[in-house]
């Protein structure tokens, strides 16, 4: 299973019965288990993106606290709402392998999302460039459709 495919449940909006389930060893007794969903049941729509990021002690939890400066995420507990199903928590936080369930307020995660893409579609002109700088440097000094026809050609 890949970590994308764990569903997380809603404990806010699922019924499960609080004096059987213990929230510290993730064993949960349902009525009814509602997962978060972005798209349909907007009572089911955190205020939070959930992402799964590094969780390395080699390097002294370096990508966790990039996460938590650059994105003001922090991880997801044993006291949020919030459960990925069928993940046991380790210290009061949800860590499955080297990987750690981070929660990033949605504002913030759009606007990561939204530089990631601006970087992705400005990458083919930077590379463009460069080629042509390059060529120019090598003593050619090629028009625009010519740059474009050696990059598009296959040979």
């Amino acid at each position: 299973m890949y970590l994308q495919e764990i569903k997380i449940v809603d404990l806010q909006t699922s019924s499960w019965d609080k004096t059987v389930s213990n929230k510290t060893t993730a064993d949960y007794v349902f009525k009814e288990k509602r997962y978060i969903n972005y798209r349909g049941d907007r009572a089911a729509a955190p205020p939070f993106k959930f992402v799964w990021g590094c969780y390395n002690q080699l390097d002294n939890f370096r990508d966790v606290r990039e996460w938590k400066t650059r994105y003001k995420a922090t991880e997801v507990t044993v006291d949020d709402p919030y459960w990925p199903e069928g993940i046991t928590p380790t210290n009061g936080k949800y860590i499955e392998g080297d990987a750690i369930l981070m929660k990033v307020p949605i504002l913030e995660y759009a606007r990561k999302r939204k530089a990631e893409i601006a970087r992705s579609e400005s990458r083919p002109e930077a590379i463009k460039r460069n080629f042509a700088a390059e060529t120019k440097a090598m003593g050619l000094n090629l028009s625009d459709e010519e740059l474009d026809r050696l990059l598009s050609s296959r040979t």
